[in-house]
């Protein structure tokens, strides 16, 4: 098994989804943080269960609907890059030297 972290920009929409979802449904709260830790646990069993994306290292996409999770495997540890919801779209963005980022 390896350790599982989760990156800050994931951290950020875990951060902001509970507190939407708080808003909105006690029970989709619940749902969400249910959900989250049986990925964590999914991913520190089976690092490799996801889809292989096109990004450079081994950047891997796991979809646990409706979320999806992008992560990348270490010889020590699992970290999840990215958390985004399947209907969110993920945007480019062009950083201030010219370089495009995944947002």
């Amino acid at each position: 098994m390896k350790k599982v972290r989760i990156a800050a920009p994931a951290m950020r929409f875990v951060r902001h989804e509970k507190a939407y979802l708080k808003r909105v449904s006690r029970h989709a709260a619940v749902q969400f943080a249910q959900q989250l830790k049986q990925m964590t646990r999914t991913l520190s069993e089976f690092p490799g269960a996801g889809a292989p994306t096109l990004a450079p290292g081994d950047v891997r996409c796991f979809v646990s609907p409706p979320y999806l999770f992008e992560y990348e495997i270490h010889p020590d540890e699992v970290v999840i890059l990215l958390i985004y919801h399947g209907r969110q779209e993920r945007l480019l963005q062009i950083d201030e030297d010219g370089d495009l980022s995944d947002s």
